[in-house]
């Protein structure tokens, strides 16, 4: 049996019905996107300030020492 009052009162069923849509570990967009802008700029400069210590790592061992 179908009843009419609960198909007209009733959402049509799509993707936002998806329980991970509506999950807290998924945020509203606009946080998302600023939390990511500044992940982004850190993870950057945690990226540049690596390759400089990873850099002088790399040319501190292709160097061979000499033992007086």
């Amino acid at each position: 049996m179908f009843s009419v009052a609960l198909s007209v009162g009733s959402r049509l069923p799509g993707v936002t019905w998806h329980p991970a849509l509506w999950s807290p570990d998924f945020p509203p967009p606009a946080v998302t996107q600023q939390k990511l802008r500044n992940k982004s700029r850190q993870r950057l400069s945690d990226r540049l300030s690596a390759a400089k210590v990873n850099g002088r790592r790399a040319q501190e061992q292709a160097i061979p020492q000499r033992i007086a």
